[in-house]
């Protein structure tokens, strides 16, 4: 790129081959972090000069935490870079170790311990896409090892209560396989509703010959 950073408009981008963009998304993105130490030094100075906090709250808004946390080296700023749309979500992230960090901010997904059926794999799964299982993943302030996460998984099917099976009129009904169970004799969903229909018929056939 010949042009300055703060000269690139949208029809210089439209002119960039692929390896300009990518120069300049890392220039960018560089710049953008160096604004956000900034912004939390900001705060701090503005804590310095007895400030409301309140005030200070208001002006830079969900992005307080963050900003005020990566000014004392408890965040690394491309962590906000990457999540800043989610300023949450960082905030939380933030909490981790500083590698964590790094790799979490580079892309890098988390190792996640995934049970289906008697099989057990993992799998990398960004931290945005963990939902339910975050509590698997994170103990608060790091990452659980895949060992740790095993060990979680069975315990909590340990826990789980016996599955009390469905039951209609005293008879179980087996949803997955779709048959209520007459003694040792599955009979189909289908079968019975079969059933339901004609002994419908049969009685409005027979109360219109009264």
């Amino acid at each position: 790129m010949n042009c300055e950073l703060t000269e690139i408009t949208e029809a210089h981008i439209e002119i960039m081959s692929r390896e300009d963009v990518y120069d300049f998304l890392r220039a960018s993105m560089r710049i953008v972090g160096e604004a956000v130490v900034l912004w939390g030094q900001c705060i701090l100075r503005l804590e310095e000069l007895d400030e409301p906090t309140e005030d200070i709250r208001d002006f830079f808004g969900q992005y307080y935490e963050v900003c005020r946390k990566i000014s004392c080296g408890q965040m690394v700023p491309e962590l906000l870079v990457r999540y800043y749309n989610e300023p949450a979500l960082a905030d939380r992230l933030a909490k981790l170790p500083i590698p964590d960090q790094k790799r979490i901010a580079a892309g890098e997904g988390l190792p996640v311990v995934v049970k289906e059926g008697s099989k057990t794999t993992v799998q990398k799964i960004a931290p945005e896409h963990l939902g339910p299982m975050w509590k698997q993943v994170i103990a608060g302030d790091r990452v659980r090892s895949e060992s740790e996460q095993a060990a979680k998984i069975a315990q909590q099917t340990a826990m789980k209560p016996a599955k009390t099976p469905d039951k209609i009129l005293g008879r179980t009904l087996d949803i997955e396989r779709e048959v209520v169970m007459f003694g040792r004799e599955a009979v189909p969903f289908k079968e019975l509703i079969e059933m339901v229909r004609r002994i419908k018929s049969l009685r409005k056939s027979a109360l219109a010959q009264q």
